[in-house]
């Protein structure tokens, strides 16, 4: 389960609320102060929400991944194992290679923005293996790879929480969130 931003919001103001009536403050007072403090700490949250790539580096062990890494085995074109070996770090410096990078096999922020943009867009009626991938991402069960209207809905409710365009479509600026979804920095 992923947690939002509105949501620690929420467990704040829920914390400060608890904390005032264990405290015995008034319930006109006790919320004044409750608005400004979720006011304060929604603030606070923006500011401090960030979205970064993560990377991906033949290390040993080997790493094993999810839902980015089955993206990144995707579009490079190797088995679909969960694990960045030595087959995906080949295959992740051809593709850097191709596409006018350092073939470094480390997958940063500039071979992750090509891979968003090599992912390919989907919609409604879409179906397959990077559909399901969407699917597990944003929890939409079952994971069928068919992208029907729950899948279309959950992508728009994904995409206006996290403030881009919401038509339901699954671009390269969708694929990038999906990839950096926050966190603390």
């Amino acid at each position: 389960m992923k947690i939002g931003k509105k949501s620690i919001c929420v467990l704040g103001t829920l914390t400060t609320v608890f904390s005032m009536s264990l405290l015995g403050t008034d319930n006109a007072s006790a919320m004044t102060t409750v608005s400004k403090q979720h006011i304060s700490t929604e603030n606070s949250i923006n500011r401090a929400w960030e979205y970064v790539w993560p990377v991906y580096r033949l290390t040993t062990p080997y790493t094993v991944g999810g839902n980015d890494l089955e993206l990144i085995q995707r579009v490079v074109g190797v088995k679909l194992d969960g694990i960045y070996g030595p087959a995906t770090a080949n295959a992740v410096k051809t593709f850097q290679s191709r596409n006018g990078l350092k073939a470094d096999g480390v997958v940063g922020p500039a071979t992750w923005e090509k891979i968003c943009r090599a992912a390919p867009v989907l919609r409604s009626g879409s179906s397959g293996g990077y559909v399901s991938l969407v699917q597990r991402y944003l929890g939409v069960q079952p994971y069928d790879g068919i992208y029907g209207s729950k899948t279309v809905a959950a992508v728009k409710n994904y995409q206006k929480f996290h403030g881009i365009t919401a038509d339901g479509v699954v671009g390269p600026n969708t694929w990038k969130y999906l990839v950096m979804e926050g966190i603390w920095e």
